[in-house]
């Protein structure tokens, strides 16, 4: 019994990388400390930004003004997205599929820059709908303006943790580094990888599943509306049997996740600090496993933690895997049906070739 879970513990040990992991630490390390020091749960969410600079800039490489430029985007969709939540619902359903969509369009310059538009996208309509509906109608503006107001300590730990990688500790291309050390092309992307060349069909099928998705969740009133709309957009991929690999993964993942952690539940602490550790977790699980399902599977887990020590009911956990499970069968449909569309338009167009030859 204990050589099986000597071998299952040097497995999952195997399976985290490292280095990230104690980088993307120290990034949200300060953030932690903040929300403990000022009793103020909008520090903690501040590290929704920090773990998005740092893993695009990680997987991208590129240098500090970019991750600047890349904070001042997450801020403006954020706020797009925020104030047309109570102001305008089309805007926001609109907003949301036109940026799920720039995710996938921008990877005809590169594969990896899928990153960059995740990663800015997942920010804004976290932020936007976890604090618009977490506060009252009476709060929302003002929230709003306490919020922006502390958002640069996002970026300043980020910064710093890129200085001093920088400078530091990457002194030979061994070394750990989070960017490319060249200076030489200092405000561009040093790797976007390679261009995709099948981008178009999920393009429009992250359009169509989003927009449904943001939709569903406005008129119906739908709680945690951001896991509907980011499940949705997160299972469309180039390719349909990675799609529906990453949906299975997803479901799955979010069940096991969420069933051991309702099980720990009665045995954690409801404090400050433990909700102040799970979501410590929540961002570490963005970068810190190689396999998707570890990775997710641990992330729900630790959600279902900070659910129940916040609010000390089981409920939005069950709300969060229903979300899941919606938005994987919208994303999944509307990725059949932009196949499905654009392979009769290529039919006919071919037979049009082929009627005008003769």
């Amino acid at each position: 019994m204990l050589a099986l879970l000597r071998k299952t513990l040097n497995s999952l040990k195997a399976q985290v990388m490292w280095p990230e992991l104690g980088l993307a630490t120290l990034s949200l390390l300060p953030l932690i400390i903040a929300a403990c020091y000022a009793h103020n749960l909008l520090f903690l969410k501040l590290g929704l930004i920090s773990i998005s600079l740092f893993i695009a800039a990680n997987r991208v490489k590129y240098h500090a003004p970019v991750i600047c430029l890349h904070f001042l985007l997450i801020l403006f969709t954020f706020s797009l997205l925020y104030w047309s939540i109570h102001c305008c619902a089309i805007i926001f359903v609109t907003a949301c599929a036109l940026m799920a969509f720039g995710c996938v369009y921008i990877t005809q310059l590169g594969d990896k820059l899928r990153t960059l538009g995740n990663y800015t996208f997942i920010p804004a309509v976290y932020l936007a709908c976890e604090i618009q509906y977490s506060v009252g109608p009476q709060a929302w503006r003002t929230t709003y303006w306490q919020f922006l107001k502390i958002t640069p300590l996002a970026l300043a730990s980020v910064l710093l943790l890129y200085y001093a990688c920088h400078n530091v500790w990457a002194t030979n291309s061994k070394k750990i580094s989070i960017l490319s050390k060249s200076i030489k092309h200092y405000w561009l992307i040093h790797d976007s990888g390679t261009i995709s060349r099948n981008w178009l069909p999920s393009s429009i099928a992250i359009f169509i599943g989003v927009f449904i998705a943001a939709s569903l969740a406005v008129l119906g009133h739908i709680a945690s509306p951001e896991w509907l709309i980011w499940s949705t957009a997160s299972v469309i991929s180039a390719e349909l049997i990675i799609s529906r690999m990453k949906f299975i993964q997803r479901i799955v993942g979010a069940l096991v996740g969420i069933t051991v952690g309702l099980s720990l539940c009665p045995f954690i602490a409801q404090t400050p600090l433990t909700y102040s550790l799970a979501v410590l977790g929540i961002m570490l699980t963005l970068t810190c496993f190689k396999r998707y399902f570890l990775s997710f599977s641990s992330r729900c887990f630790f959600i279902t933690l900070a659910a129940y020590a916040i609010s000390h009911s089981e409920h939005l956990a069950l709300i969060r895997i229903q979300n899941i499970f919606l938005g994987g069968i919208i994303g999944i449909l509307s990725l059949y049906f932009s196949h499905s569309v654009l392979k009769k338009m290529q039919r006919q167009h071919n037979k049009h070739h082929v009627d005008n030859g003769l």
